[in-house]
């Protein structure tokens, strides 16, 4: 269960949950899904929020992505989330999905950190110091770049 303070796991993630609504079959939604109930009272936008980075977070532990997410509604038919769909418009439900992809996209992009770039840099300069080969010289430059590249910092001319 999560609100705009905090989420609670009522069932360990190693016990079946009958959430779903869809019985007990090897591949119904209570045995093969794990559910997040957003609470809809108090700061519903918060919640979401709150909702959006936990959810990120699971996929990001599993290496899932937003194709994954599934509603009440997909495994029972029920009108669940009921906040976001508004009379069969599922808008909140897409904005909800487009959030936790954003939130996954950012956390894919995590920066080296460029004191560390600058380390391993350093490291290559000895080799590239070391050689006199064109070609090899010309990988050490394009790894170095590349690092820079990853830690946030301006890559330097070949």
């Amino acid at each position: 269960m999560i609100d705009q303070k905090e989420a609670i796991e009522c069932i360990p993630l190693t016990e079946v949950a009958w959430h779903a609504g869809d019985g007990n079959s090897a591949t119904s939604g209570n045995r093969t899904s794990i559910s997040i109930e957003i609470t809809e009272s108090g700061n519903y936008s918060a919640t979401l929020a709150n909702a959006a980075a936990l959810t990120a977070s699971m996929l990001k532990e599993r290496g899932w992505g937003t194709d994954r997410l599934r509603r009440h509604y997909d495994w029972s038919g029920k009108n669940c989330p009921r906040k976001m769909n508004q009379d069969g418009d599922w808008g909140g439900w897409d904005s909800f999905v487009a959030q936790v992809n954003t939130l996954l996209q950012e956390e894919e992009e995590e920066m080296l950190d460029p004191k560390d770039a600058n380390n391993i840099i350093r490291f290559l300069s000895a080799a590239y110091m070391a050689t006199t080969d064109p070609e090899a010289r010309a990988e050490f430059n394009r790894l170095a770049n590349e690092l820079r590249r990853v830690s946030g910092q301006n890559p330097e001319p070949g």
